[in-house]
């Protein structure tokens, strides 16, 4: 698992600095993350240290369209948030990508064991089950980037086709009723 995940994370790195030159500098690790993470996310942050929430050139902040990786060193009060949104009980939820209207993509843990990515809405009811695993999670966006579903607009910001995006999400995640919806 490990492997996979830090081939995928390298690749997820590869593909988006490609398709905007720079990424992989602006994401760089500054130095060793302290940070209390699952596995998945601990391997994550020890290959970089996200975006500043207000980064200055907003074409380096898309990990995906519309969201940034968390920075590390303001992960602790991204986390917070979430504790504040989803009540704690034998589950938590670990965020790792944030928009500006405070949604999450967070990585749900449960009795020690990761249990999917989750998509948390600020004006959602509960949290919501988009990938089985944080390898799926990478295994769709990487192949967004490869089948250039992710594209840059005519500003040079991140993009993408929301339909072909749930094609892909039907096709790396068929046990997920949240791709299959209208």
């Amino acid at each position: 698992m490990e492997k996979e995940i830090s081939y995928l994370i390298d690749e997820f790195i590869n593909l988006s600095d490609e398709l905007r030159p720079g990424y992989a500098l602006s994401i760089e690790k500054s130095s060793e993350s302290l940070l209390v993470l699952p596995d998945s996310l601990k391997l994550l942050y020890s290959k970089v240290s996200g975006t500043y929430y207000e980064i200055e050139n907003q074409q380096m902040m898309d990990f995906l369209p519309g969201y940034l990786l968390i920075r590390d060193d303001e992960y602790d009060n991204f986390m917070k948030l979430i504790k504040e949104m989803v009540p704690e009980g034998e589950d938590e939820y670990y965020p790792f990508l944030v928009n500006y209207s405070s949604d999450f993509y967070a990585l749900k843990v449960s009795k020690g064991n990761e249990c999917g990515v989750f998509l948390i809405e600020h004006d959602g009811d509960e949290p919501t089950k988009i990938h089985d695993s944080f390898e799926d999670f990478l295994r769709t966006i990487i192949a967004c980037y490869q089948e250039k579903i992710y594209f840059l607009d005519d500003d040079g910001y991140l993009d993408m086709d929301f339909d072909e995006e749930q094609l892909i999400g039907q096709k790396y995640n068929p046990g997920i009723d949240y791709w299959f919806e209208d």
